[in-house]
């Protein structure tokens, strides 16, 4: 899993509270599968032009983290799942960065689908 942003400075808080809070959440304490894309590419990016960018093949991601502006600004770092698997592209929900892991873990291996996680 990748954490994707457009910029953690808004935070207040720097780039590593963000990450400590989402490494806290692996039950290994480590950094198990999450890894950050910074780049400032993606700072004015929407999450509709993050899904229009993502490729979309068999073997190609069917979710992507995004810590935007509403997650880097509050003290729970809500990241925004961004659904990449084809019907329901583009379909989203808001994780804690403290509940992060096992969301993504289960997204990861199909465990459960995205409709599971998200608000009905």
């Amino acid at each position: 899993m990748e954490v994707y942003h457009r910029s953690l400075q808004s935070a207040g808080s720097g780039p590593g509270a963000l990450r400590s809070a989402v490494h806290g959440a692996d039950p290994d304490g480590g950094s198990g599968y999450v890894g950050f894309v910074d780049d400032l590419a993606y700072r004015d990016l929407t999450a509709e032009q993050f899904a229009e960018l993502m490729p979309q093949g068999d073997n190609d991601p069917t979710f992507l983290l995004l810590a935007d502006e509403g997650a880097v600004m509050d003290k729970e770092y809500p990241i925004l799942v961004l659904d990449l698997y084809e019907e329901g592209r583009g379909r989203s929900f808001r994780v804690n960065a403290s509940e992060l892991w096992p969301v993504g873990a289960n997204l990861s291996i199909g465990n459960r689908d995205f409709e599971e996680f998200a608000d009905p």
